[in-house]
């Protein structure tokens, strides 16, 4: 028998097309579902292009509440995001806003700063401890929550916070390994497009 003709009886158990996607990719691009991001095509797509796709939705929905908060009322979504913390419970701290927002404290206190200059917040000692630092909203700055829109950046806390513990866990471990290899400043990150000129500055 020839040599060619030996393996005709044989099923060939060699892989064919691509290799089995990665399976934190595949887990990546679930959690990313979990979060209403799921893309919008119906063909077929690798799982990297799938996660690309969602942050890239991400992104623009990002950009477009920022674009909605500065037109409307000449603040960023970030700004109308902490108003609308400090709104819900008056006499915060800067840590506690830290809290609130998922942010450093370093970089919230930038745009509290922001907010106080513009007249919409104020810090003040707290009544019952002297010693305690708070932020207020000030007359202007509730007024302007009653009018505002609700931003996106709160809707991405509410759904992540609806995300189970686990899935949570996952996908931040999963998101962070990606971010690290790619960003090694080490500098904490500003508030989402809160390093573009401000409406009020």
């Amino acid at each position: 028998m020839k040599r060619g003709d030996r393996s005709r009886g044989h099923a060939d158990t060699r892989p064919r097309g691509k290799a089995t996607a990665n399976p934190r990719i595949r887990a990546t691009a679930r959690l990313l579902e979990l979060l209403g991001l799921p893309s919008n095509c119906g063909c077929s797509v690798t799982d990297s292009q799938r996660i690309l796709d969602a942050i890239r939705r991400l992104v623009r929905l990002l950009r477009l509440s920022d674009q909605v908060a500065r037109n409307e009322l000449g603040l960023s979504s970030a700004q109308l995001f902490v108003l609308h913390e400090v709104a819900k419970t008056p006499e915060l701290s800067l840590k506690e806003l830290a809290e609130r927002t998922r942010t450093d404290q370093s970089s919230v206190s930038v745009v509290v700063t922001r907010l106080c200059d513009a007249g919409l917040l104020v810090r003040e000692r707290a009544e019952d401890d002297a010693r305690r630092l708070v932020i207020k909203p000030t007359r202007a700055g509730r007024s302007a929550i009653r009018k505002a829109p609700r931003v996106a950046q709160q809707e991405l806390v509410d759904l992540l916070e609806r995300m189970t513990e686990a899935d949570r866990k996952q996908f931040a471990g999963y998101l962070v390994t990606i971010v690290d290899a790619m960003d090694r400043s080490g500098e904490a990150p500003p508030m989402f497009f809160e390093d573009e000129r401000s409406g009020r500055d």
